[in-house]
C-alpha cells in the first residue's frame, strides 16, 4: 500500500466516482486511481496555468506609421493569395501594400520607410480589411 493513504483514499474515491472501482477488488483498487491520476496529469500540461499577457510591444499603439513586413496577401475578392508584400499603415489606415517583385513592386534590398514599429509576418497570411 501506499506511504500516503490519505492520498489513496482520496484517488480511490476519485477513481471510484470516475470509474466505478468501487466494484473493483480492494488490490486493484489503488490501480484505478493511479490510473486516474497518470491521466489528469497528461491533460494538466495543456492548461495554461495562469492568464497570459501581450508583450509590452504588442501592448503598444495606436501607432503613427506600423509596417507588416513579408507578408502573404488574402486580396479578399476571390483570387489568390499573393506575395511577400508589406503593408504601410498610417493612422490606422492601410496607406499602402508593396509586393516584392523588383518591377512595380519594391527590390528585395530596399529599405523599408522608417517605422514607429515593424512586424515581421514571414511564413504568415494577412486579410486586410
Amino acid at each position: 500500500m501506499s506511504r500516503h493513504p490519505m492520498l489513496m483514499r482520496a484517488f480511490s474515491s476519485l477513481a471510484s466516482a470516475t470509474l466505478g472501482a468501487s466494484r473493483l477488488p480492494a488490490e486493484h483498487q489503488a490501480t484505478a486511481a493511479a490510473t486516474v491520476l497518470t491521466a489528469v496529469s497528461m491533460l494538466l500540461p495543456s492548461v495554461p496555468l495562469c492568464a497570459q499577457t501581450p508583450s509590452d510591444a504588442a501592448r503598444g499603439g495606436p501607432y503613427g506609421r506600423l509596417i507588416v513586413q513579408n507578408a502573404m496577401i488574402i486580396p479578399g475578392h476571390g483570387g489568390p493569395a499573393y506575395g511577400p508584400a508589406d503593408i504601410i499603415i498610417e493612422g490606422g489606415t492601410i496607406a499602402q501594400i508593396i509586393s516584392y517583385n523588383g518591377v512595380t513592386g519594391r527590390p528585395a534590398n530596399a529599405a523599408l520607410p522608417p517605422a514607429e514599429r515593424t512586424i515581421d509576418a514571414t511564413g504568415m497570411y494577412v486579410m486586410p480589411a
